[in-house]
């Protein structure tokens, strides 16, 4: 964020519902009700063509926004290793992730959620799984404090959310520029988009890939 703040632009981050310094509630804790909740937000501080920027689930956030409330406030959007259009291993999605691994995401919370929120990002989400990768204790710290600081009924909902959530239908109708960023996930993404009114950056993913290069693509990205 500082990064895109330096350079002159206008920088909003919110914590979801549930998450960070926001309110935990019972209810709520779906794609759905976090895009309105970010359509109340938007048309609160009147945000006018806007470039959305979701990682993981806030890609999928960002994929639903557009869907339901359309692009009369966004020009733009950058999805990094984000979720859309489908995780989960379905007859339509023979690429998907099993089911049974996301059981054994709850079950993990269920029996130790601080282990849990340790063992994440010690292991593929960033990547530190990897062959020569340089693992980062005070990023896997800062991981494991975010989702402590969370709802635990909100971060166990939200297993379901952001692997079942279909967002193919989102996906249709977008008419501007995206950027999206991860080497497999990409390749999927790209090739379940509806093709004739959609104009994309790719940004090849690897293991050497960097958050800097991410923010000099996304500076692109706002220029075109």
């Amino acid at each position: 964020m500082v990064f895109l703040a330096e350079r002159g632009y206008r920088v909003i981050a919110h914590d979801r519902r549930g998450h960070g310094r926001s309110t935990q509630t019972w209810y709520g804790n779906n794609m759905d009700a976090f895009v309105d909740d970010l359509e109340e937000l938007f048309e609160h501080l009147n945000v006018q063509d806007a470039m959305m920027v979701g990682h993981s689930h806030g890609g999928g956030e960002v994929t639903r926004f557009l869907g339901k409330h359309g692009t009369s406030r966004v020009k733009k959007a950058v999805l990094v290793c984000a979720v859309p259009p489908l995780m989960l291993k379905t007859t339509a999605n023979a690429e998907g992730t099993d089911k049974s691994v996301f059981d054994s995401f709850r079950q993990a919370m269920h029996k130790d959620c601080a282990q849990f929120f340790l063992d994440v990002p010690s292991g593929p989400f960033f990547g530190f799984n990897r062959s020569g990768a340089q693992k980062s204790e005070d990023q896997i710290r800062s991981w494991w404090q975010q989702g402590m600081d969370s709802s635990f009924k909100t971060t166990y909902d939200c297993i379901k959310d952001f692997s079942e959530t279909d967002f193919t239908e989102d996906l249709n109708g977008l008419t501007f520029l995206f950027l999206s960023s991860m080497a497999t996930m990409t390749r999927l993404f790209l090739s379940r988009l509806p093709g004739s009114n959609q104009r994309s950056s790719c940004l090849k993913g690897s293991s050497k890939f960097t958050g800097e290069a991410l923010m000099q693509s996304t500076i692109s990205t706002l220029a075109k």
